[in-house]
């Protein structure tokens, strides 16, 4: 009898793994919002950054990219005391098609060789007109990857509990949906 051994590169296994998984989770969670568990915040205050169209870094001239980033790391965290709590990641995270899959270069250029996660600890992500142009589920899959990315679906909510009571919720929503008329539109609508 001949054996033969093969091997898949981890890249492939980790696919192999993932792929399950989306294919477990319901179309509604995935795509149509899903909610997030609620989080008690430590202060009465949150810090709050918005930010949109960002995604540059692969981009020639996407230095620019990287000024902004600088920017808001020094606002940020002025006197190394009271750092931003997330930022509102807004859409068009990666131009100009979007992502490949999770192993895009893009993730480091445009992302996590780009921001100071000490002073930008967590980025709340919305997809963009731009990023439908790749695999926009990719960027779902991502939050399992990098703790500083959040996008748990296409659309989706938290709750922030400050220490005095206030209740903030933040409902990340997606527009391409939306505007779709079909079952995924009215779907994402009823979800709202």
């Amino acid at each position: 009898m001949n054996h033969q051994r093969f091997s898949l590169p981890v890249k492939t296994l980790f696919l192999l793994f993932v792929l399950p998984i989306l294919s477990c989770s319901t179309p509604e969670s995935l795509f149509f919002g899903t909610v997030l568990p609620d989080i008690n915040h430590p202060s009465d205050s949150l810090r709050i950054v918005a930010l949109g169209d960002a995604g540059t870094g692969g981009l020639p001239g996407g230095g620019n990219q990287q000024l902004v980033a600088d920017d808001l790391a020094l606002r940020a965290d002025p006197a190394g005391s009271s750092p931003v709590d997330f930022v509102l990641y807004l859409g068009d995270n990666f131009y100009e098609e979007g992502v490949s899959s999770v192993f895009d270069p893009l993730w480091n250029t445009a992302f996590a060789d780009v921001y100071d996660f000490s002073r930008l600890p967590l980025f709340y992500a919305v997809a963009g007109n731009h990023d439908y142009l790749g695999n926009v589920l990719a960027q779902v899959v991502y939050s399992s990857l990098h703790t500083s990315w959040s996008m748990p679906a296409l659309a989706y909510a938290v709750t922030y509990e400050l220490s005095d009571g206030t209740i903030v919720h933040f409902i990340g929503i997606d527009t391409n949906i939306l505007v779709n008329v079909g079952d995924d539109g009215q779907a994402h609508w009823r979800w709202l």
